[in-house]
């Protein structure tokens, strides 16, 4: 399964293998025993990537689509959906 990201003002793109393992981590720790249509709470992740950890604070945006900050302020959307499928 693919994971996408999209930085302000940028496409969506394919985002990399420390992206795609932070947002099933999200999801795996955050997204449990949730009502229909409850959203997660925000949570902070630490991912191992090439060279040291991915750090970053998600958030949902809605269902599909959720929010990352990195340790270093960059901010990004991230989603497991296709970007065909989302619209803008």
């Amino acid at each position: 399964m693919s994971v996408y990201i999209r930085y302000p003002g940028k496409s969506w793109e394919c985002g990399e293998t420390h992206h795609r393992g932070a947002l099933f981590m999200y999801l795996s720790l955050y997204h449990k025993n949730l009502d229909p249509g409850e959203l997660p709470s925000a949570g902070d992740i630490f991912y191992p990537r090439d060279h040291g950890v991915f750090i970053a604070k998600f958030s949902p945006i809605n269902e599909i689509i959720y929010q990352f900050k990195e340790f270093s302020g960059a901010v990004a959307q991230i989603t497991f959906e296709p970007p065909g499928n989302i619209g803008a």
